[in-house]
């Protein structure tokens, strides 16, 4: 399986637990991508006293169409457990989930068909994907591709602090030579937010 990571400041935070979600829903998450949520506590600053960080990195689009089409699939029911999973937090809980989605938000990078994240675009957990503009005027979160498929998606309770169109596409590539080939054809996506 894929491995997914947070990497937070200890100075800044303490990390009071880590786990594998939906483990127990394999359906959702058949090519064993589980998404890995990290609680975080704040060391300074206040409203950020507690967030959860929630890593995901769905099935890529790659291989034959047929299995494609199974990635899309995959992504798509992932992103239904997500709304599932967080919907009983979305008055709660102040969490970000962020990584590669592999997808786009307009429309799936697979034969254009509607985005396989649409279960948590359209849905009425209080919930924002802040890279939405990504999508909207064509930035590319990868060296490979002019799709966005790195995105991330917060809540309510954490919107609230978001700086306003603050989400962007960090060109590192602009600073370390041949990145794509030497670390990764994906471009860190970062957001910033009120304390």
């Amino acid at each position: 399986e894929q491995k997914t990571a947070v990497i937070y400041k200890k100075t800044l935070f303490s990390c009071v637990s880590s786990q594998l979600l939906g483990l127990s829903n394999k359906d959702s998450f058949s090519t064993g991508r589980y998404p890995l949520k990290t609680t975080l506590v704040s060391q300074n600053f206040y409203p950020f006293d507690t967030i959860d960080v929630i890593a995901v990195h769905l099935k890529s689009n790659t291989g034959s169409d047929s299995l494609k089409n199974v990635a899309y699939n995959s992504r798509k029911r992932s992103a239904e457990w997500l709304k599932a999973y967080t919907y009983t937090q979305r008055d709660k809980r102040k969490y970000i989930i962020a990584g590669d989605w592999n997808d786009d938000l307009d429309v799936s990078i697979y034969k254009q068909l509607p985005s396989s994240l649409l279960a948590l675009k359209n849905e009425s957990n209080g919930g924002y994907f802040i890279t939405q503009r990504f999508s909207t005027y064509l930035i590319a979160t990868t060296a490979s591709y002019p799709d966005a498929i790195d995105h991330q998606f917060v809540s309510g309770r954490l919107y609230e602090y978001y700086t306003k169109d603050s989400a962007f596409v960090w060109r590192i590539d602009q600073y370390i030579g041949n990145y794509a080939s030497t670390c990764s054809d994906h471009f860190p996506v970062i957001s910033r937010y009120n304390s």
